[in-house]
């Protein structure tokens, strides 16, 4: 277990970063002031891309 947890921060120090980069909105389904929006993407975590599907949930704000 340790040696898994080693080598997991290992990637991390080498891979800090985690990237998504949006290729299209699915869907976006508004109830009251919510929405659960589905995109599509690539993601990359430790330097490996992958196509992914997302489901997001956000609230609309009131404008100050």
């Amino acid at each position: 277990m340790r040696v898994r947890l080693l080598m997991h921060l290992a990637l991390a120090d080498e891979h800090p970063v985690i990237l998504f980069q949006l290729s299209q909105i699915k869907s976006i389904d508004q109830q009251d002031n919510e929405y659960l929006i589905t995109a599509e993407g690539d993601l990359t975590i430790a330097g490996t891309t992958r196509s992914v599907e997302l489901q997001v949930t956000g609230k609309s704000l009131p404008d100050n």
